[in-house]
């Protein structure tokens, strides 16, 4: 269990230290970089300080140590979308959406949404796409407050993981969504969200079958 946990340090920690390095890389092309770099190392460094501490921690840090991702992955989220405007190659947006065209016969966000323009489904959707936000906090924190804490270490783990690929990817490889393309706009997609509800319900059917 414990292992665990520092394997999301350790994982937390080097994002953010790749962060750091890509801020100080692109530093002429991104605005307060140097907030942005100093930030994250010193984040990083404290992660790392709690990783390697001898003994226990006091419980309110104990506590913070448990609960800083679920904090942290909506912060490092809106950061995405900062460092993707000063240095992502946008070049992958044209190639998906002639893609999207030739496989679905045009944009299913559309066409779809005027197929089934009823707002109570409409709403039962945009609940869904707000499913991903609440997963790691409900879900996590039941089996927090029920001791469940290997299974709450691993959720952590793995929709942490995912969540670092997922930035990074869409850091350095953004792509528009429809709904900023196109007049008029279809819906938003959860992107990068959507990696990590995958993830996070796939360990919840699994410790159910448990």
């Amino acid at each position: 269990m414990a292992d665990l946990q520092r394997r999301t340090d350790t994982l937390i920690a080097c994002y953010l230290l790749v962060t750091a390095g890509l801020a100080l890389l692109f530093h002429q092309r991104l605005s307060h970089w140097k907030m942005y770099a100093g930030v994250h190392i010193l984040v990083s460094a404290f992660i790392f300080s709690l990783r390697f501490a001898s003994g226990g921690l006091p419980p309110l840090l104990q506590v913070l140590r448990d609960w800083y991702p679920v904090l942290g992955f909506p912060l490092l989220y809106k950061e995405v979308e900062v460092f993707a405007g000063a240095f992502g190659n946008w070049g992958l947006t044209e190639p998906l959406i002639q893609l999207e065209t030739r496989l679905f016969g045009g944009h299913p966000s559309f066409y779809l949404s005027e197929r089934f323009a009823w707002v109570p489904l409409s709403e039962y959707l945009h609940f869904c796409y707000l499913f991903y936000v609440l997963l790691l906090p409900t879900v996590g924190g039941y089996w927090y407050f029920t001791r469940r804490m290997t299974a709450f270490r691993e959720l952590l783990f793995l929709v942490g993981l995912t969540y670092s690929i997922s930035y990074l990817f869409f850091m350095l490889s953004p792509v528009d969504s429809p709904f900023y393309l196109f007049d008029p706009p279809g819906e938003p997609i959860a992107g990068l969200g959507v990696g990590g509800a995958i993830v996070g319900i796939y360990r919840v059917f699994n410790k159910v079958k448990d």
